[in-house]
């Protein structure tokens, strides 16, 4: 995943050294909820909503 990431962050901002200065973050409360979340809907909603997208652009 954090390859991936970094693959699409490249992408996003070609030129700006985006290997040295992008820090992935999460905080506290967004694992809180991903911890207590339903795997698949979440899961699905990724692949709808995010990847899809992210392929067809």
């Amino acid at each position: 995943m954090e390859h991936d990431t970094m693959l699409a962050m490249i992408k996003e901002y070609p030129g700006q050294n985006v290997e040295k200065r992008f820090i992935p973050y999460i905080s506290m409360h967004e694992f809180e909820a991903l911890l207590f979340s339903d795997s698949e809907k979440l899961g699905v909603y990724i692949y709808n909503y995010i990847i899809r997208r992210w392929m067809h652009s």
